[in-house]
């Protein structure tokens, strides 16, 4: 931890994060019990998307009470995207997948457009709460970067527990905390080593957006499968090459 970072006031981030796992639990058990719309269906992009506002409202107001920098001025941008170009580069394939998709349904583009807009805020409140103001705020306070990381990664996954109020089954929460944890335990060493979470969220939407455009347009499910068996290989080498970078710049890594 650098002297700069040491002598930033003290901040209380846990509140913020309680209230945002608090308000997607809310939200989800609402469009699920009261419209009886179950969790990742068509029609529950559409009936989220106005809850999906105030989350990301909520995630604004809390990253400017908390001094949350969405990229610092002395980061380098090439850096950053460098650690994310695997993504970049499996997601492009994704995302020719949606266009061919659209091309021959074009019907389903209003409904992918909204997914788009979902998956925009997703991105920007879930990097910025978990990698931002959880990461941000706990150097701050004088933690450790690599235990800043795994609380952060922890947090992420538990936030997708919620998805069991909006019917999902046990089973499929299971996997998702698992594959959340994964990443979360990938993208925090990367926010924390380049300081700049624009391009985790700019890849943490273009997936969101690829999975959930599934849900209108026929989009190739063996393209879908690949990418999900590349992804993982991805969060497992691009995760450890981040830890061990993490773990040799500890000393120096400040918020």
């Amino acid at each position: 931890m650098t002297n700069s970072a040491q002598s930033l006031p003290r901040q209380s981030w846990l509140p913020w994060v309680i209230g945002y796992i608090a308000l997607m639990g809310v939200g989800i058990a609402v469009t699920f019990h009261a419209f009886n719309i179950p969790y990742a269906t068509p029609y529950f992009v559409f009936a989220f998307l106005p809850w999906m506002v105030l989350i990301a409202g909520y995630t604004a107001f809390a990253a400017k009470k908390s001094g949350v920098r969405l990229r610092a001025k002395d980061s380098s941008a090439a850096i950053a995207y460098a650690w994310i170009s695997p993504w970049l580069l499996m997601e492009a394939f994704g995302i020719a997948g949606v266009a061919l998709a659209l091309y021959m349904d074009s019907e389903a583009l209003f409904s992918v457009a909204v997914v788009a807009m979902l998956t925009a805020l997703v991105g920007y409140a879930e990097e910025t709460m978990f990698r931002g103001v959880i990461l941000q705020g706990m150097l701050r306070n004088g933690a450790n970067p690599l235990l800043a990381a795994l609380v952060s990664a922890v947090l992420f996954s538990l936030l997708h527990a919620v998805n069991v109020l909006g019917g999902l089954p046990v089973a499929g929460v299971t996997v998702q905390l698992g594959h959340t944890l994964l990443f979360g335990l990938a993208m925090g060493p990367i926010a924390l080593l380049t300081r700049n979470l624009q391009p985790l969220i700019l890849i943490h939407a273009l997936w969101d957006f690829i999975l959930l455009s599934t849900l209108y347009a026929p989009v190739s499910p063996e393209l879908i499968v690949t990418m999900q068996s590349v992804e993982r290989v991805l969060i497992i080498g691009v995760g450890i090459a981040a830890w061990v970078v993490l773990w040799r710049k500890r000393a120096s890594v400040s918020a």
